[in-house]
C-alpha cells in the first residue's frame, strides 16, 4: 500500500457510497450507498454519529428538495422522497432496468434536475450546446466515476478503479492527483462552514475483496494537503436567484 494514500475517518460500511451532500445547517454529510438502498445521514461534529433511511429500490442520485426531503434518482423512476422515508414518484423513466437504469444526475441554480462531455449552458432558457471533449484520461488505471468543480471552475475527478482523486484546471490540464485507500473511488462532496474540505465516497469490489493489504473500501476519506473554494449543491424546485 502507498504510504502518502488518504486513510479513512470513517470505516467501511457502504457497498457501493455514492452522491454525497453536504447540509451545512446541522454538519451533516448524506450519501447513498446504492447497493444497499440506503441513505446515510452522518454528523460530521463529535463522534460522527450515523442515521440510515431504508429505501424501496436501488438509488443512484440524493439532491435536497425545496419541499423538504430528497430529489432521488432510483434505477427506475424520479422520486420525491420525505425526511420520514415517504416515497412518491414524479416521473417512471424506465421499465425494465436489467436492460437500462438512471445512475447519476445534477440540479443547476434553476432548480431544475438533469440527467443526462461538455455543453455551453443557458441558465434561463436551459438549452445546452458545443459539445466538446474537456479531459481525457489514458496514463492512469481506471474510470472517471463523479466529477466535482470548485469556485475557480477546476474540475475534480474521481477515479474507478483507480484509487485517486484528480484536479485539472477548466481547460484540461492536469494540477493535481491525491491517492485515496480504496480502489474504487466515487464521488466527492464539499463540506465545512467554508466549503473548504472535501470527502470523498467508495465502493467495495464485487467479490468483497481487498485489493491491497489494509484497502478500505466502503469507507469515507476527507482528501488531505489543500484548502479548497468549493461550490454549495443546488436545491431541486429552489431557484439560487431567489437566495
Amino acid at each position: 500500500m502507498m504510504e502518502n494514500r488518504a486513510k479513512a475517518f470513517v470505516t467501511p460500511h457502504t457497498d457501493l457510497g455514492e452522491s454525497p451532500l453536504y447540509r451545512a445547517e446541522d454538519d451533516t454529510l448524506h450519501y447513498v450507498d446504492v447497493l444497499g438502498q440506503k441513505i446515510n445521514i452522518l454528523q460530521l461534529s463529535g463522534n460522527h454519529k450515523r442515521h440510515i433511511i431504508d429505501c424501496p429500490e436501488p438509488i443512484t442520485f440524493l439532491a435536497f428538495h425545496r419541499d423538504g426531503g430528497y430529489l432521488i434518482c432510483s434505477f427506475s423512476s424520479i422520486v420525491h422522497m420525505t425526511d420520514d422515508g415517504h416515497w412518491t414518484v414524479l416521473k417512471q423513466v424506465f421499465s425494465d432496468v436489467t436492460k437500462e437504469r438512471l445512475n447519476d444526475a445534477g440540479i443547476d441554480a434553476l432548480g431544475r434536475l438533469w440527467y443526462v462531455s461538455a455543453y455551453d449552458f443557458d441558465l434561463k432558457s436551459g438549452i445546452i450546446s458545443n459539445r466538446r471533449l474537456v479531459v481525457t484520461h489514458n496514463k492512469f488505471d481506471g474510470e472517471f466515476d463523479g466529477l466535482l468543480t470548485d469556485a475557480n471552475g477546476d474540475l475534480y475527478a474521481f477515479i474507478w478503479d483507480g484509487g485517486a482523486v484528480i484536479k485539472y484546471s477548466s481547460s484540461g490540464k492536469l494540477i493535481r492527483t491525491w491517492d485515496i485507500n480504496a480502489a474504487r473511488v466515487t464521488h466527492g462532496a464539499w463540506v465545512g462552514p467554508k466549503l473548504d474540505k472535501m470527502i470523498v465516497t467508495t465502493a467495495k469490489r464485487s467479490d468483497s475483496k481487498a485489493g491491497w493489504e489494509g484497502e478500505e473500501a466502503g469507507a469515507l476519506f476527507y482528501v488531505p494537503g489543500e484548502t479548497f473554494i468549493g461550490l454549495g449543491k443546488h436545491v431541486f424546485g429552489e431557484s439560487a436567484r431567489n437566495k
